[in-house]
């Protein structure tokens, strides 16, 4: 197999800066990957040009709207230091001191999850998105900094190796360990197969996209407008006014990991 250079890798000072992101901050058309209970064979993908990251970290809220629709959206708070209802809301109810207002809190506040490309083993062809939180991140970041371990995971090439992440349980009582294949191998037997499934993978960037005020307020009202519907959010028809909570001195930093399949929606 010859030398493939046309992708990037994952280096130690990339890891820094994402795991940096991580302790400070503590979709249509796409195909998810669900890891299954017991063994999930995968293969980070490199990413497409050097300099880039393999990963995606997104601070995201994970809510039911009033008509109980499931919906995800960035954190303008935690991504991009601006105001942000969800947040807002959860801090009114976790100063209200009743329990059951504490847990609804809980509920509202942002979660850490982390989007790769990665090739399935048991279901070969194209990329798949995995999402996941802090317990994968923190197996992979072993991984990469360990050489005895393994080192670069996103190699596609023969010495390269693939991530095995194992989980045990179901819903909040899911739990996760990651480890790394016995043997070396490729990511595909050509260098062509290499290059299409890598120049295959899905743009991330888009599930770490900040909405405006006033579309966080839509989606946590009315949840997911068709793409049709082109009016303002506050004239669309059937919208109940919602107006954004008072702002607090002090902006709850609290954020919690999910290792959870029931998210992302």
């Amino acid at each position: 197999m010859g030398n493939l250079q046309k992708y990037g890798g994952f280096d130690l000072d990339q890891l820094e800066k994402q795991d940096a992101l991580v302790e400070s901050n503590s979709s249509v058309g796409a195909d998810f990957m669900k890891p299954q209970e017991g063994k999930n064979r995968v293969r980070f993908l490199p990413p497409k040009a050097a300099g880039q990251s393999p990963f995606v970290m997104v601070n995201e809220h994970f809510i039911e709207t009033p008509g109980g629709q499931k919906v995800r959206f960035a954190c303008p708070r935690l991504m991009e230091k601006k105001p942000c209802p969800a947040c807002q809301q959860a801090d009114e109810l976790k100063r209200s001191g009743n329990p059951i207002d504490r847990d609804k809190a809980w509920s509202l506040y942002p979660k850490l999850r982390v989007y790769a490309n990665v090739y399935d083993r048991e279901n070969p062809g194209n990329p798949r998105i995995l999402a996941f939180g802090k317990t994968v991140w923190n197996g992979l970041k072993r991984i990469r900094r360990d050489r005895d371990e393994g080192g670069d995971f996103t190699n596609p090439m023969a010495d390269g190796f693939d991530v095995i992440i194992n989980r045990e349980g179901t819903g909040l009582q899911t739990k996760y360990s990651v480890s790394t294949s016995r043997s070396d191998s490729a990511l595909a037997e050509t260098d062509e197969e290499i290059d299409r499934i890598i120049q295959a993978q899905y743009d991330l960037e888009k599930y770490a996209k900040v909405l405006t005020l006033d579309e966080v307020l839509d989606m946590m009202q009315n949840g997911y407008q068709k793409r049709e519907d082109k009016a303002p959010p506050s004239r669309r028809r059937g919208q109940t006014n919602m107006q954004l909570p008072p702002s607090t001195d002090k902006a709850s930093d609290m954020i919690y990991d999910v290792d959870s399949d029931d998210v992302p929606y």
